[in-house]
């Protein structure tokens, strides 16, 4: 690893000390993403940047401004293991890349994230991949990651009551007894619009899952957290175990996630779905589901039950080009909608025979 960039920008791995004190600093100032993670910037350094992950440890990259002397972007590299027909491919996710607002052009963005793809995969990693939003796609471009695919949301009503009375209300407004009419309207259809879409995903719960037993819990606690035959049958797939599923979701600092799983008898699990909720909808992070199709989406109506019964009132599931999952959620009724979003990654020559896997 060295330097990267000539005048004023350089960009270079980052120590610990750094990390500890220019990168922790930026994060307050620099206006990330995610704002919260502003005030828990200590909590994030010691769950993201210590020793829990059981796939190596996050790396870090930063930018300096020679003329001023200090640090003003950075950027992070997470170890996150794939299965690539069957065998353990290093990857890694891109992570908290921020520039300071008033050095958002794109010299120091490109300089830095050129020097994060030169190190990370002339180092550990054989593959490293990102979903930046649109502002900062053509930097990832630039550098010379591929834009693979758009990421698209998945979203499903749980409960359409309060739905239907939001349209009410909406299309009854300012009209002669519009809000008695929402009450009453609202009040005799929304028990009935509620109970059908339950009965509904009900009937395909039933229907191939015989036996099976839906939990909700706050830790994964299985051996295996994938489906047998899945790194064969699919190629190429996330690596799953619940050493790496308790850091990443059960010891998150900043959020607050549950695992729904569904067992079979006899068979052990059959899927899980991990989430997170605000206002009554669950934010769906990750999603496994085994078996026949009939079987998957049994599974996947049986967690759409202990969502609702939960108290939530709609779900959703982002995918990235995931053919199957998605005939799956359409026949389960979500609907989708295509985010800004874009699936970005790079790898070394020696993936060059799969390419057609990874595109």
């Amino acid at each position: 690893m060295g330097v990267m960039g000539e005048g004023r920008y350089v960009a270079c791995a980052a120590t610990p000390d750094v990390i500890e004190r220019e990168v922790a600093q930026l994060w307050q100032h620099a206006g990330m993403s995610d704002a919260r993670i502003a005030s828990k910037v200590r909590a994030r350094l010691q769950w993201l940047y210590g020793t829990g992950n059981p796939y190596g440890p996050t790396r870090t990259w930063i930018v300096r401004d020679t003329q001023e002397a200090r640090v003003i972007g950075s950027a992070s590299v997470c170890p996150r293991d794939l299965l690539l027909e069957g065998e353990t491919l290093h990857a890694g996710v891109l992570v908290d890349f921020v520039v300071l607002p008033d050095h958002r052009t794109a010299g120091p963005a490109v300089t830095l994230q050129r020097a994060v793809a030169r190190d990370a995969l002339s180092g550990p990693f054989s593959l490293i991949y990102g979903f930046p939003n649109h502002r900062a796609l053509s930097v990832f471009q630039r550098v010379g990651h591929r834009a693979l695919v758009k990421t698209v949301t998945w979203s499903r009503p749980l409960r359409a009551g309060q739905l239907l009375r939001r349209r009410l209300q909406a299309r009854l407004a300012g009209r002669p007894l519009g809000a008695h009419l929402t009450d009453l309207l609202g009040g005799a259809l929304s028990p009935v619009v509620d109970w059908t879409l339950r009965g509904v995903t009900a009937g395909a719960a039933l229907f191939g899952a015989l036996g099976a037993e839906t939990s909700t819990l706050p830790r994964l606690e299985v051996g295996s957290a994938g489906c047998p035959g899945a790194a064969a049958r699919d190629r190429l797939v996330p690596r799953r175990d619940p050493a790496y599923l308790g850091w990443r979701y059960s010891d998150h600092a900043t959020e607050h996630y549950d695992f729904v799983t569904v067992h079979q008898r006899g068979r052990g699990l059959q899927g899980y779905l991990v989430y997170r909720s605000q206002a009554h909808h669950a934010f769906v992070h990750d999603l496994v589901l085994c078996g026949t199709a009939l079987e998957k989406s049994a599974a996947l109506a049986r967690m759409l039950l202990e969502l609702s019964r939960a108290g939530l009132h709609s779900v959703s599931v982002t995918s990235a080009g995931t053919t199957g999952l998605e005939r799956l959620l359409r026949r389960a009724l979500f609907v989708p909608r295509v985010d800004e979003r874009a699936l970005v990654a790079s790898w070394t020559p020696g993936l060059a025979r799969h390419a057609e896997l990874l595109m």
